[in-house]
């Protein structure tokens, strides 16, 4: 059995996809300096609590209506998400980051208007140190853009 550890990979950072959030449930949502931040809790008891950093506020669905950041009953909303968990993940360009909860969901997706390579939204603190930063432009977001060059 080889034990041996590649260099190349060993110092290089974990990276990971929004999919990874399936099954956590929701524990914590805060603001942070014009940030949103969601906190989950693993769905296995362990310690791990990932955080999903929100910084272009998401919308929320709700019995087919979409509350907006400057909706009044947006923070009822997102209030409302916490202990639900998290059933189904998107990461597509048009929609943007979507977690799919039992009772509602939650998308991020900037305005047109952000400039490419703005960070949308950053997701980490598991504990295997993987982590991901989605950027405006790029990837789930680079829909955004096409129209403007």
């Amino acid at each position: 059995m080889d034990t041996t550890t590649d260099a190349s990979t060993a110092t290089q950072p974990h990276t990971l996809e929004l999919s990874r959030l399936r099954g956590y449930r929701v524990r914590e949502i805060g603001f942070v300096l014009g940030r949103l931040r969601i906190r989950f809790e693993s769905p296995t008891g362990s310690s791990e609590q990932p955080l999903l950093e929100c910084l272009v506020m998401p919308t929320v669905l709700k019995e087919h209506s979409i509350v907006s950041a400057d909706d009044e009953r947006w923070a009822g909303a997102l209030r409302a998400l916490i202990g639900q968990d998290v059933t189904e993940t998107y990461e597509e360009q048009g929609i943007g980051l979507r977690l799919e909860l039992t009772y509602g969901s939650l998308r991020i997706h900037p305005r047109p208007s952000q400039r490419d390579g703005t960070a949308v939204a950053r997701l980490g603190d598991f504990g295997d140190g993987a982590h991901k930063e989605w950027t405006s432009g790029v990837d789930c977001f680079a829909d955004l853009h096409r129209e403007l060059r």
